[in-house]
C-alpha cells in the first residue's frame, strides 16, 4: 500500500507537462538516521533555489518547486528510506522544456549533491557503493544436505583496523549477541545468538586491511539438515556491519597503504599467522588473493 502512495505521489509530482524533461538527481547513502537525513534535505532545499512546497516525514518524501516568471517551471522530488544497508535518498529533478531560461536538470543535480554532502558529511553515492555494500557482497555456499555457509563483506574507507575492531565489538553487543574470542592482532572476533526456536548459532568475523582502509568480513554456518532464511540470515549479518560501520571513527586522512603485518614476536609467531591465514580463508572471509598474497609475505620472513 505504502509504494502505491509513493509511486503515485512521484507520478503526480513529477510530470509537469508532455515536454517535461526528467533527471535523477542521483542514490545517495548515509549512516544518519532518516530524520536527520529529512532535516537535511529540508536545509539544503532552500539552498538549492527550491522552494519546499510539501513534506511527510512519515512517508520519507518531500516536494518542491522552482519558480520563474511567476510560474513552476521545475520540480523536486526526494524520496528517503531505509533498509539493511542504512538510509537510501533519491531525488528526481523534472524541468519543463517550454521554459526559456532557469539553467538546466544536470546543474541543478551536482549543485544539490555538492551542498546535501556539507550537511551529511559522510554522504556517498549509493551507485559507487552498490558494488561493496554487504547487501550486495551476500553470497550462500552449501545446501541442506552438506550444510550452509552465509558469508557477507562490506569495506570501509579511511578506517584503520583497530578502530573497525572496536568499533564492531561494540555493534555486536547492541544486536543481543555474545562476544566470544576477540583477537585485535588478527582483526578476528567470535560471536553467538540464538535463532526465532531457541537453537544458537555462531558469527565469525574478520576485519582485514585493504588498500585505503580495511574489509569487515562475516559468515555463519548452519549444520547439515538445518534450513534458514537467506533473506532473515543477510539482514541479520548486514545490520551488524551496518551498526559497525555507524560507530566507525571518521579520521580526517585517508589511509593511503593497508596496515602491514607485525613483526613476529614470542606470542605470536610466524607459524601462528600462518594457521590464522588459514583459518581465515576456509572460513571464507578473505579472498583467494588476499590469501595467497598474504601467505607469500609471511613465508618470505622464515
Amino acid at each position: 500500500m505504502k509504494s502505491r502512495i509513493l509511486l503515485s505521489l512521484v507520478s503526480a509530482f513529477v510530470v509537469l507537462s508532455a515536454s517535461a524533461q526528467t533527471i535523477a538527481v542521483g542514490r545517495y547513502r548515509t549512516t544518519e538516521t532518516v530524520e536527520e537525513a529529512f532535516l537535511a534535505n529540508l536545509r539544503t532545499i532552500p539552498i538549492s533555489e527550491f522552494t519546499v512546497k510539501s513534506s511527510d516525514k512519515t512517508q520519507g518524501t518531500i516536494q518542491a518547486v522552482r519558480m520563474g516568471g511567476g510560474h513552476e517551471f521545475a520540480s523536486l522530488f526526494v524520496l528517503i528510506t531505509k533498509d539493511a544497508e542504512g538510509v537510501l535518498i533519491e531525488a528526481t529533478f523534472t524541468r519543463n522544456r517550454s521554459f526559456i531560461g532557469g539553467g538546466q536538470p544536470a546543474d541543478w543535480a551536482k549543485k544539490y549533491g555538492e551542498q546535501l554532502r556539507s550537511a551529511l558529511p559522510d554522504l556517498a553515492s549509493a551507485d559507487k557503493l552498490s558494488a561493496s555494500s554487504c547487501g550486495n557482497n551476500f553470497e550462500v555456499k552449501g545446501s541442506i544436505v552438506r550444510g550452509t555457509t552465509y558469508s557477507a563483506f562490506e569495506e570501509f574507507a579511511a578506517t584503520d583496523q583497530a578502530a573497525a575492531v572496536e568499533a564492531l565489538t561494540t555493534a555486536i553487543s547492541r544486536q543481543s549477541l555474545t562476544l566470544g574470542s576477540v583477537d585485535k592482532s588478527s582483526g578476528t572476533i567470535s560471536a553467538t545468538g540464538q535463532a526465532d526456536g531457541g537453537k544458537p548459532f555462531e558469527l565469525d568475523f574478520a576485519v582485514v586491511p585493504i588498500l585505503g582502509g580495511v574489509r569487515l568480513s562475516v559468515s555463519r554456518k548452519l549444520h547439515p539438515g538445518v534450513h534458514g532464511s537467506d533473506d532473515a540470515v543477510r539482514d541479520q549479518l548486514c545490520k551488524v556491519i551496518s551498526e559497525a560501520r555507524k560507530l566507525t571513527p571518521k579520521p580526517a586522512m585517508v589511509i593511503a597503504t593497508p596496515r602491514p603485518i607485525a613483526a613476529p614476536t614470542d606470542s605470536t609467531s610466524i607459524e601462528d599467522r600462518l594457521r590464522k591465514l588459514d583459518e581465515l580463508y576456509k572460513k571464507g572471509l578473505i579472498t583467494e588473493d588476499e590469501y595467497k598474497k598474504k601467505r607469500a609475505e609471511l613465508l618470505s620472513r622464515l
